[in-house]
């Protein structure tokens, strides 16, 4: 069973976003969009960048992205 509504996943720094993700794919949606914001400084650099590569792996692994 497919889930029809598209899927909007904000993102920021946080490693939840993970789960989230993971759960999501759980109900297989049938689009699901993700946005993620832009660091605020440099500090928050890595830590947006490794979600962000985080997350597109995940998307790879489905053949996606």
């Amino acid at each position: 069973m497919k889930f029809d509504i598209p899927i909007l996943l904000l993102t920021y720094k946080k490693p939840t976003a993970l789960k989230v993700l993971k759960a999501i794919l759980k109900v297989h949606p049938t689009k699901i969009y993700i946005a993620s914001n832009h660091w605020k400084n440099e500090e928050e650099k890595p830590r947006i960048q490794q979600l962000r590569k985080q997350l597109q792996e995940i998307i790879n692994e489905l053949g996606g992205g």
